[in-house]
């Protein structure tokens, strides 16, 4: 079995941590990264997990609750795939683990899976931080999160079903999540923006700067 026959097979179940946790050791073998984010240590004031990995496969069975999409769901089980790139001496923090996310994805990915599958991942593993600072981004870092996901093969409430899991079971947030007011505004802006072809920097900026 390659790896893109091992990820559909997994993510087409309704939960698929059962799949990646009774295939383990054939997922260690088409699929080592994964596994390795057993070895992973996350925030022991941040998660009740103590691993990526665990908390990887709650995010992925809560994401699958809600969509049968396949690329929403292999989105999920990518978006902390960064944490692997983590040094040692600073963990268990991980800093600018989207950043590194977005080459590892492609460095594991690119060319053994469908282009779909790897371009809805690398857009949330690059902003599944950043709108957890909503309340603090400027219209600027909106728009660019708001064209980024235009472009993608997601759609906003895709997105927010994964950023959903992923601060399901956390045990403190600094930022509540608007998400309705994220919804709203992101709709508001595809009609008002995208729809009449408005690619005036200057004019997305100040209609974001309105609405937030």
């Amino acid at each position: 079995m390659n790896l893109e026959k091992f990820i559909i097979k997994a993510l087409s179940s309704n939960k698929p941590s059962l799949y990646f946790k009774n295939n383990e050791k054939a997922g260690k073998e088409i699929f080592p990264a994964l596994y390795k984010l057993k070895t992973v240590p996350e925030m022991e004031d941040y998660h009740y997990h103590d691993n990526t990995f665990d908390h990887v496969m709650m995010v992925i069975d809560e994401v699958s609750k809600n969509t049968d999409k396949l690329n929403v769901k292999f989105a999920a089980l990518m978006h902390d795939i960064g944490k692997l790139e983590t040094k040692k001496e600073i963990l268990p923090h991980h800093y600018n683990h989207e950043k590194k996310g977005v080459k590892k994805l492609k460095a594991l990915a690119a060319g053994k899976l469908l282009a779909q599958l790897v371009e809805s991942a690398a857009f949330v593993i690059r902003y599944h931080m950043m709108i957890k600072n909503w309340n603090d981004l400027r219209p600027g870092t909106v728009v660019d999160m708001f064209n980024a996901i235009y472009e993608s093969p997601l759609s906003m409430d895709d997105f927010l079903i994964i950023i959903k899991a992923d601060n399901l079971k956390k045990k403190s947030q600094k930022n509540n999540i608007p998400y309705e007011e994220i919804s709203s505004i992101y709709n508001d802006y595809v009609k008002e923006i995208k729809q009449k072809d408005i690619r005036d920097r200057n004019k997305e900026s100040l209609f974001i700067a309105d609405k937030k």
